[in-house]
């Protein structure tokens, strides 16, 4: 299991909100997991910068 770091989720974060869909953000940073993306951007939404 792969771990990102803080700065990288919300960097990915904010790239998804600003536009970009999902799925490139999955395949241009080779991230494996369709929900991981959408879990981190739940999080932002709902508590903030609350990144571990």
């Amino acid at each position: 299991m792969v771990k990102f770091n803080s700065e990288f989720k919300l960097k990915l974060v904010l790239k998804y909100l600003s536009g970009i869909g999902s799925t490139s953000l999955n395949h241009e940073y080779s991230i494996k997991g369709s929900a991981t993306l959408l879990s981190w951007v739940q999080m932002y939404q709902k508590y903030g910068f609350i990144f571990k």
